[in-house]
């Protein structure tokens, strides 16, 4: 028999200090009201694994993602207050969680090839209705309208001369730009991109209600911005672990292996990262990152088989070297020797020719 849903009366939210944090006491309104923020339950497509439903809650304009850390899911410890632990010393934690990631996955199914507009694109019709509507709702959160242009190319159906071919224009580049694009994508990865105004963000929650605004998913803009996100990540690691991290930019050579406690940190960033990723996008993040030298998988005794490796080619090759100068000067001494026979030959054969001369002479002698 399933045992009972908890009430909302029993449920307590420990949420993780963030710059959006409700306060732990709300204030009093009039009338001894709470006006405190409101968590609102919304039940949506969880990023990695769209098939699974998972429970998020609104909270102005902050979307927190539900856990329960229990022992069933391992081993932890707390000291909290009474108040913030459930009846089965299980806690709900609550941890923010980035509008855009919500939406990654179905931009990338429904809007890959071609413009969509935006309500159509993150609302699949085979999901039902409300979780459609909550998927609506999260797309037009003023979080994901202000930055859409950091993971889609934007067209909107209204717009001016001007924006048409502006848009054209980022959604064409040349073949210059196309040229430049590597080089420029590394500093584009570390410096943080603005997100567009309020006033520009509205507009494009008008233009979306109105089924105006179109989007194409675009991988290159959803990677590097999902490199500044794990760049932040990986720093946020390091200052809480007391490691100086230092940029790959100060550095003469950016291809250099960071320290183990840079890659450490690294690791930590993408495990977690991708966790809110499909594997596609998840496996292109990975890749990026290794080409870049900023994550390193270490398997067991690789430095060592490289070391190894490194130092068989340098043996070979100086083995090679000494058979080189051996076979040489095996030649200089062969060619040494035929020129000493030469010599003795010459000299043996002057001597033969001297001893016939002096016997004829004593012949010829009365």
């Amino acid at each position: 028999m399933p045992k009972p849903l908890v009430s909302p009366s029993q449920l307590r939210l420990l949420l993780i200090p963030g710059e959006a944090t409700p306060p732990s006491k709300p204030p009093k309104g009039r009338g001894g009201a709470s006006a405190g923020p409101t968590l609102l339950p919304l039940s949506l497509p969880y990023p990695s694994t769209p098939d699974v439903m998972v429970d998020f809650f609104v909270s102005g304009q902050s979307i927190y993602e539900i856990n329960k850390s229990c022992r069933s899911v391992g081993t932890c410890s707390a000291l909290l207050p009474p108040e913030l632990v459930l009846s089965d010393a299980s806690l709900l934690l609550a941890t923010p969680v980035d509008p855009l990631l919500l939406l990654l996955p179905h931009l990338k199914q429904h809007a890959s090839k071609s413009f969509v507009p935006l309500l159509d694109a993150v609302a699949p019709t085979q999901l039902e209705l409300q979780v459609r509507r909550n998927l609506q709702a999260v797309s037009q959160h003023p979080g994901v309208l202000r930055r859409l242009d950091f993971t889609c190319d934007i067209r909107l159906l209204n717009a001016t001369k001007d924006e048409t071919e502006k848009d054209t224009e980022a959604s064409c580049p040349s073949a210059a730009a196309t040229a430049s694009h590597a080089s420029a994508a590394a500093a584009a990865a570390t410096a943080a991109t603005p997100a567009v105004s309020a006033e520009e963000g509205k507009r494009r929650r008008a233009a979306a209600e109105e089924g105006t605004l179109f989007v194409r998913f675009n991988l290159d803009k959803t990677l590097t911005f999902l490199l500044q996100k794990h760049a932040k990540l990986a720093a946020a690691i390091a200052a809480q672990r007391g490691i100086s991290c230092s940029s790959s930019s100060s550095s003469g050579n950016s291809n250099l292996a960071a320290s183990p406690a840079d890659c450490s940190s690294n690791a930590l960033s993408f495990s977690l990262l991708s966790a809110y990723l499909t594997p596609p996008i998840a496996t292109a993040l990975e890749q990026r990152l290794k080409k870049d030298g900023i994550l390193l998988i270490t398997r067991p005794g690789g430095a060592e088989k490289i070391c190894m490796q490194k130092t068989g080619e340098g043996s070979s090759s100086a083995a090679a070297a000494a058979a080189a100068a051996a076979a040489a000067t095996a030649a200089t001494k062969a060619t040494n020797s035929s020129k000493t026979g030469t010599r003795l030959k010459r000299a043996a054969a002057t001597a033969a020719s001297t001893n016939t001369k002096k016997t004829q002479v004593k012949k010829k002698a009365p």
